[in-house]
């Protein structure tokens, strides 16, 4: 959700049977893995394909927010650049620190500020800290699924 045009407020609910699931998975409590939140700004907003959740992202950066708190289940996000778009994905980290993500938001538009210009060059400094995730194959995800469907008598039961 846009708060203002610098600022994003992410919300989410983690299933107990997804908390279950990667307890199960991990083999330790939801209360001490590492919550985090990676935000990816879409490049060319026009171009965006609405509907498919799963399908992969024409992001050019991404940025990762680590969550305090084990029941939090909203953030807020800055700075994000005016006039651009974005998802998010949260997620936990796993014992080798990388990303597995949980869920997906859906495409959010930034509106330009007032000040589009200058506070964009500003803005873009302060978030020189954002890099493009690492991939050695050159397609990111390519052979990664986030979701899984059990039968009644297989996975989780809540």
């Amino acid at each position: 959700m846009v708060k203002n045009p610098d600022t994003l407020f992410a919300y989410w609910h983690i299933s107990p049977r997804r908390r279950a699931a990667a307890e199960r998975h991990y083999g330790r409590p939801w209360s001490t893995m590492t919550k985090n939140i990676r935000l990816y700004a879409a490049p060319h907003p026009g171009r965006l394909q609405s509907g498919d959740g799963d399908a992969p992202l024409p992001y050019h950066d991404c940025r990762d927010s680590r969550i305090q708190g084990d029941e939090a289940a909203s953030a807020y996000l800055r700075p994000v650049l005016p006039g651009g778009a974005h998802t998010a994905d949260f997620g936990i980290l796993d014992d080798d620190s990388q990303f597995v993500p949980l869920v997906r938001s859906s495409i959010v538009c930034i509106p330009m500020s007032a000040h589009a210009s200058a506070h964009s060059v500003r803005l873009h400094s302060a978030s020189s800290g954002i890099m493009p995730p690492k991939s050695e194959t050159g397609t990111l995800f390519e052979q990664f699924s986030v979701y899984t469907l059990y039968s009644k008598h297989e996975g989780v039961h809540a």
